[in-house]
């Protein structure tokens, strides 16, 4: 059996094709791992986003309940011991129709 000598160039033109390949390839498989990685991270975000919209939404519940007029009414009578205002304590000013002598 009678062997073939490759010459240089045909031995350097196969190298260089399998180093085009494995080039190829190795950029693929880092392409794939960082779509997939970026895919990881965004639905991680979007949780934290679902999660604070959540948040927001009994925040802004609780703030309402707070904020309840009935409540600030309770707390202004017993707590600071407020009582309703009576119209003779309602002074106008600067209103021409209104004067401090009504009476």
């Amino acid at each position: 059996m009678v062997r073939k000598k490759f010459s240089k160039k045909e031995t350097l033109a196969v190298a260089g094709g399998i180093l085009v390949v494995l080039a190829i390839l190795t950029f693929t498989i880092w392409h794939q791992t960082e779509t997939i990685s970026l895919g990881l991270k965004t639905s991680a975000l979007e949780e934290d986003i679902l999660q604070i919209k959540e948040d927001i939404q009994k925040m802004e519940a609780r703030k309402a309940a707070l904020l309840s007029l009935e409540r600030v009414e309770k707390i202004a009578r017993e707590e600071l011991n407020l009582e309703a205002w009576k119209p003779e304590q309602v002074v106008y000013e600067g209103h021409p129709n209104h004067s401090q002598n009504d009476d």
